[in-house]
Formats: structure tokens, C-alpha cells, sequence
């Protein structure tokens, strides 16, 4: 289900929610966000995304830069966790 408001940008991921207790719900991501970088570097696509989140590995801190749906600019470490299993 796609968020009821979107950040207002041109580029970026989409963020569909998030999971309670996430340190991305820490940081006060919620659904409808756009992540537009990690680390200063640009997130275009969720190919991009992909890429660039390849190279850590749980446990790892990075940086992510992302524009809620009020338009408000965002930056915050996030400590990375494991996720599902693929």
C-alpha cells in the first residue's frame, strides 16, 4: 500500500513504513519518506539503494538523509540490523 502523503521530492527511495522498534522508527522515518542518501552519496533508485547498503553488513553505522512527508530535511546515523532472511 502506497502512503496516503509522499515527501515532496523529485528523486529518492520510497518508504513504505518501517518495523517498530527499528532504529530507522528511532530516527522518525515513516511511510511516505524518501531516503535521498546514505554516507553523502545520492539515492536515486532503489537500485541505487541496493547498492550502496550492499557494502555494510549488520552491526555497521551509517549515515542516511531522507525528506519527510512534510517536506522537513532529515539526517540520521542508523545502526544497522539483520534482516530477513532472503
Amino acid at each position: 500500500m502506497v502512503p496516503s502523503v509522499i515527501a515532496p521530492v523529485s528523486s529518492g527511495v520510497l518508504i513504505d513504513g518501517t518495523i517498530c522498534g527499528s532504529s530507522a522508527a528511532a530516527a522518525g522515518m515513516t511511510g511516505g519518506a524518501v531516503i535521498t542518501a546514505v554516507n553523502g552519496q545520492p539515492v536515486g533508485s532503489p537500485d541505487d539503494l541496493a547498492r550502496i547498503l550492499s557494502r555494510f553488513r549488520p552491526g555497521d553505522t551509517i549515515s542516511v538523509a531522507w525528506v519527510r512527508p512534510s517536506g522537513q530535511r532529515s539526517t540520521s546515523n542508523l545502526h544497522l540490523a539483520a534482516g530477513p532472511p532472503q
